[in-house]
């Protein structure tokens, strides 16, 4: 009872399966949020690591130019013009002992106050950049900074004067206003050696920029965050109908199909997939109706080559019956023959159903493949002397194949029978052995009309006709080819058929030897 019961819960309603429009709808919306909280993540929150880090990185990059163009003629120009345009306030000294300032070798001053570096700083940044392993120090700092600003007030008014006096004055009033913030700021040093002597490099780097630059990007993002919303949902909605469209014309056509309509347009447009389904499922029909087809007309075929020896064994049956002296030798010899017919036809039905389920496999052995089929031909003495055939085999010498001798030999008999229903007036039919490397080759020609090119693929399946009239076959039960067919491939062999129109056909087939037999002719 709880299996049931778990079994219904996880059913699912009709109609509670998502659709193609509604999953690509559903899809795009999901990418458009996962990229907006991607630029909200790397925009916003992590704004101040990437400035940070880009920041720290220019600092690098300035140090590097400077080990480069110490000795330009132009030095400390370049010096210059690398601060301002980074914004980046700089002092170069020489330094003695960590304490005694030798020189100034350059200072820049950007115009933007950070914070001020004081004396005692100086021994500070030269001891942790020695204590260092690369003579490179960077230190992020945080301070609250006081800053003044002039405010310009409107002037005051002065009282009003009468008639003929000085204008009043306007006199604009200045007041000092003093503000507190905090500024983020770091300071990049590095204790270098140049000749003989050292040098410390100390850049004042400048952070506070990040936070009007968030709140302007936050800003921004809501008007892109409306702007994808929009163009994602008109995406959506174009790519579900460019999609679904041609897969729900397809499921009616496919609908069709199965009830029995083999010309259902399966025509897609769209994507190569939409497109390649369409003719894959168009193919498939046409491969169906086909099917079909060799059905209804198998059921034909059969049915036919029954009811032929059915009737021949109940009117012998009743003639000798109802007639006295009827029951004669010959008579019950037809009864014979047609009974064992009808055998064959059912034995050769269940052969190709096992073959073809995989029930039959094929038992190898090692055996000689031309002394089987000479002790066949040899069979064949009363029916070629009775019909007025003639049949030779030609051979090099004996070949020896590792199979399953029983289903060789059948379908070498089945290709033989198939050369006595359809070979030529002169009766002539030619068995071929030919050897070539390991390769040894069974090849059976008849004389008779041929088989058209387009017809050669179909002639293997079963009760395959190329004049499309069945007719009653004169040595078996015309499920031969067929059967050769599947024997052939359970021991993945070779095999084909060369045909002209009116030249006869020759079918053949091809095995590996084993033993002595694989040198060539």
């Amino acid at each position: 009872m709880t299996e049931r019961k778990t079994k219904k819960k996880n059913r699912k309603r009709p109609g509670t399966e998502w659709g193609i429009s509604a999953k690509t709808a559903f899809v795009v919306a999901l990418f458009c949020l996962v990229v907006l909280l991607a630029v909200f993540v790397f925009q916003i929150l992590l704004l101040d690591v990437f400035y940070e880090g880009s920041r720290i990185r220019e600092a690098k990059s300035m140090d590097s130019h400077i080990q480069e163009g110490w000795n330009e003629v132009n030095f400390t120009e370049l010096f210059h013009d690398y601060a301002n345009k980074h914004d980046l306030n700089a002092i170069l000294c020489e330094v003695e002992n960590g304490v005694t300032f030798v020189q100034m070798i350059s200072w820049v001053n950007t115009g933007v106050r950070i914070y001020g570096i004081k004396g005692d700083d100086f021994n500070y940044y030269y001891q942790c950049a020695v204590q260092s392993k690369n003579g490179l120090y960077i230190e992020k700092r945080t301070e609250n900074v006081e800053e003044e600003i002039d405010i310009r007030l409107p002037p005051k008014e002065e009282p009003y004067q009468s008639e003929g006096e000085t204008a009043p004055r306007w006199e604009e009033q200045v007041m000092p206003f003093f503000s507190r913030k905090t500024e983020r700021s770091a300071v990049y040093v590095h204790v270098f050696d140049k000749g003989g002597k050292t040098y410390m490099l100390i850049l004042n780097i400048r952070l506070n920029p990040v936070d009007a630059t968030r709140r302007t990007l936050l800003q921004q993002l809501g008007f892109v965050f409306a702007f994808i919303l929009a163009v994602g949902t008109l995406v959506a909605v174009f790519l579900s109908r460019y999609i679904s469209e041609p897969i729900v014309k397809m499921n009616q056509a496919a609908k069709e199909l199965a009830r029995g309509r083999y010309d259902a347009d399966f025509t897609g447009k769209g994507y190569r997939e939409v497109r390649e389904l369409g003719n894959s499922l168009t193919y498939a029909s046409q491969e169906l109706s086909k099917i079909d087809g060799l059905q209804k007309e198998l059921i034909a075929n059969i049915s036919h080559d029954l009811r032929t020896p059915i009737t021949m064994i109940k009117g012998y049956a009743e003639v000798i019956r109802d007639l006295p002296g009827e029951n004669t030798p010959e008579n019950m010899q037809v009864i014979i023959d047609e009974a064992t017919h009808m055998s064959e036809l059912v034995n050769d039905l269940l052969d190709l159903s096992r073959l073809q389920n995989g029930t039959r496999e094929p038992v190898v052995e090692r055996f000689n493949l031309t002394g089987e089929i000479r002790s066949m031909t040899q069979r064949y003495i009363k029916f070629l002397e009775q019909q007025k055939y003639v049949l030779s085999f030609e051979y090099d010498r004996d070949a020896y194949v590792v199979a399953d001798r029983v289903m060789i030999m059948q379908v070498v008999y089945n290709l033989l029978n198939n050369a006595f229903n359809y070979t030529g007036e002169d009766k002539t039919i030619t068995i071929r052995q030919t050897i070539r490397g390991d390769l040894v080759r069974i090849m059976v020609t008849d004389t008779g009309d041929g088989i058209g090119p387009e017809q050669i693929p179909l002639i293997w399946d079963r009760y395959y006709k190329v004049d499309r009239v069945h007719r009653r076959a004169m040595v078996g039960t015309g499920l031969g080819l067929s059967i050769v067919k599947e024997i052939l491939q359970a021991h993945s062999a070779g095999f084909g058929v060369e045909s002209k129109v009116g030249q006869g056909s020759t079918f053949w087939f091809e095995l590996k030897q084993d033993g002595e037999g694989q040198k060539d002719e």
